[in-house]
């Protein structure tokens, strides 16, 4: 056994309270009328219909707060998990409104890591969503005895929890992306060809009939000998409905990096420019994209130098190769060579990428009725 190193949110939530409350207000209560709009948006969902603690009378002072998790390189033989959680109604970039709960070396997580980990989290999420001071510790041991509010009335609701496929994978238990029957934690679609597969995406899809709540999830993940993640039995009111796909993750690192990997190659293979090799078209679509750059502010722009094994891996479908801002801001010049090069299908999926990139940007967290439409 060794001791492990823990940030709080609770204790987070309480410091930051009385050390600077201007500070306090801006990256966790955000505006005054923040945390009453989101509770009204989200009123008809799972999680606030049936959860144990929260009522009509508190959530004015309840702030929805969200669990994020995600690996990453650590060495060439190891990597890192790292637990960290935000205020959802915060306001600041990511850097600045974004806390570490602590971060794991994947080589020392052992068979019982993960369930204390998720028993300290969820204790220090019930202690926040209480709202006052704990009067024992995640082991029940006794605490000095005080009575008093964390934050004056403020408190807290854990409500999101978000990652990355090997986060959702790995800690949460959930099925996996690439798992040609159970593929959903939702619902029944499937990757196989027969009724319920995923890429039907229209109102009559057959596996729109088969979701299920948190209680169908757990009762079917049991019933077959598998485990439900233990953050779902320490953290009061929090269910599966509550795990969120991260845009990050979904749109940026995979459908976005696929469209546009798949229209520079086609560019590229059709010989859309005037080169006769594919190297010689390659080089003038750097020369086109390093114009677009100029011509367009791009905060975040593609690293290193465009390459045909960037685009193309040997024997693997088109993708390009970058960090996650940097493909969301060449979604108009996927766009732009698709308008000059290629048929109008290309286009329209064009158009249709820029347009989500567009409402991303200008709407707040709840989408306005123009932007569903």
């Amino acid at each position: 056994m060794m001791s492990h190193p823990f940030l709080l949110p609770h204790a987070w939530f309480v410091e930051m309270h009385k050390s600077n409350t201007t500070l306090w207000q801006n990256v966790i209560g955000g505006q005054p009328d923040a945390a009453p709009l989101y509770w009204q948006n989200v009123v008809r969902s799972p999680f606030l219909q049936k959860h144990p603690h929260l009522t009509a009378s508190n959530l004015n002072y309840t702030i929805p707060v969200g669990l994020h998790g995600d690996a990453g390189a650590f060495s060439n033989n190891d990597s890192l998990f790292v637990f960290s959680w935000n205020s959802l109604v915060s306001q600041g970039t990511t850097r600045n409104t974004r806390y570490v709960i602590t971060v794991l070396k994947k080589s020392l997580i052992t068979e019982g890591t993960m369930e204390v980990v998720s028993k300290v989290m969820g204790w220090s999420f019930n202690v926040l969503l209480s709202g006052m001071h704990p009067s024992v510790d995640w082991e029940g041991r006794t605490l000095p005895e005080r009575g008093e509010y964390l934050a004056q009335r403020w408190r807290g609701a854990l409500c999101q929890v978000r990652g990355d496929w090997e986060f959702f994978g790995s800690y949460l238990e959930l099925p996996k992306w690439n798992e040609v029957v159970r593929m959903c934690w939702l619902c029944q679609a499937s990757g196989s060809s027969n009724d319920l597969r995923y890429t039907r995406c229209d109102e009559e899809a057959p596996w729109r009939a088969t979701r299920r709540s948190h209680e169908q999830f757990v009762a079917e993940t049991e019933a077959r000998g598998g485990k439900v993640a233990p953050i779902f039995r320490y953290a009061a009111g929090l269910r599966v409905e509550c795990v969120m796909i991260d845009v990050l993750h979904t749109a940026d690192l995979g459908i976005t990096c696929h469209i546009i990997g798949n229209i520079i190659w086609e560019c590229i293979v059709g010989k859309k420019w005037a080169g006769t090799t594919y190297e010689a078209n390659l080089s003038m679509c750097t020369k086109d994209l390093d114009n677009f750059y100029r011509t367009n502010k791009t905060t975040s722009k593609l690293q290193g130098k465009l390459t045909l094994e960037r685009v193309r891996a040997s024997g693997d479908w088109p993708k390009l190769k970058c960090k996650a801002a940097a493909a969301r801001h060449l979604a108009p010049f996927a766009l732009q060579l698709a308008e000059q090069h290629l048929d109008g299908r290309r286009v329209a999926l064009c158009t249709l990428l820029v347009r989500f990139y567009g409402i991303m940007n200008e709407e707040g967290q709840f989408l306005s009725d123009r932007a569903k439409a």
